[in-house]
């Protein structure tokens, strides 16, 4: 073993920032300080479930899981998989990682968990929801969120493009004249046939300032097809009470808000601002809102266009 005096201090400085025993363990690999005795020892850092792009269950479903042990020296990679959450008995999760959905399950939601059989403290989760509202309409499938009488209120089922919020970056800029309202009110909108225009209802957004950072939200504006705001987030996908309290929402409900582009978890824009006006509000990748956004010329922010639709 080969060690300095100023190789421990630096040690126990950086070391009071690892909690991972992993991480400790390649610490002490890079700095030759570990005993060859070490070696050998096998240790489990994270149990990752594969399947982040599996989002939504409904009832006949089948669905394969699998799992990733991650950690030192090639811990085994057999995992116990476990179903929480499920509503009817007939819904089962076998020792492979099959989801078994009944006819008759009704849960909004349940958790898949897989637990390394090496070191049993050590399992990972994924959420997925049941939607239960789902349309179809100028061939896109569309997640229902409210009817009232006649009409609905429609969202992607998953993110359909992407694209900058605004084409310039510092200047300020609301919802009104951003760049992605004149296309979903433009380009996307034209790309429906005459039929399906005549069924999408034109409607009056209020567009409240940043309920955490104040930043103005702009004038009301008649969309035909929007982003939804932060509020409209919190009254459709799940209200923890959060709203305006934190610049970061992590709640129990980031599974009902996680979205897919191209089959893989993605972000999406809201259409509230963040900590700025040339910022723009984000649900992440795992389903957190993100009050303080993203920079509005960031070219990769998913789409996931919402409209009042004539049933």
């Amino acid at each position: 073993m080969k060690i300095k005096i100023t190789q421990i201090i630096l040690m126990l400085i950086i070391m009071t920032l690892f909690v991972n025993s992993c991480d400790i363990l390649r610490l002490l690999e890079v700095w030759d300080i570990r005993d060859d005795t070490d070696s050998s020892v096998t240790t489990v850092c994270s149990v990752v479930i594969n399947n982040n792009n599996i989002t939504e269950f409904f009832p006949g479903d089948v669905l394969d899981f699998t799992a990733t042990v991650r950690g030192e020296n090639n811990p085994p990679q057999t995992v116990v998989w476990e179903l929480l959450g499920n509503n009817s008995s007939s819904t089962s999760l076998d020792s492979n990682g099959r989801l078994s959905v009944s006819d008759n399950e009704t849960s909004e939601m349940v958790t898949i968990r897989a637990t390394s059989t090496f070191d049993t403290n050590k399992s990972g989760e994924l959420k997925i929801i049941y939607v239960k509202d789902i349309i179809t309409f100028g061939g896109y499938e569309w997640r229902v969120l409210e009817r009232r009488d006649d009409m609905a209120l429609v969202i992607s089922r998953n993110i359909l493009s992407q694209r900058e919020y605004y084409d310039i970056l510092w200047v300020s800029i609301t919802w009104e004249n951003s760049s992605i309202r004149a296309y979903l009110n433009g380009d996307f909108y034209n790309s429906f046939s005459s039929a399906d225009r005549a069924r999408i209802v034109e409607v009056t957004n209020i567009n409240e300032n940043n309920q955490y950072h104040g930043t103005n939200g702009g004038n009301p504006t008649q969309d035909r097809i929007f982003l939804l705001s932060l509020a409209e987030i919190v009254q459709y996908f799940g209200d923890s009470g959060q709203l305006g309290s934190t610049p970061l929402i992590d709640d129990q409900y980031n599974a009902n808000r996680i979205a897919t582009y191209n089959g893989s978890a993605f972000w999406w824009w809201l259409r509230s601002p963040g900590f700025d006006t040339n910022l723009a509000c984000v649900i992440y990748t795992d389903g957190h809102i993100f009050l303080s956004g993203s920079f509005v010329q960031h070219n990769i922010g998913g789409v996931r266009p919402a409209l009042w639709l004539n049933l």
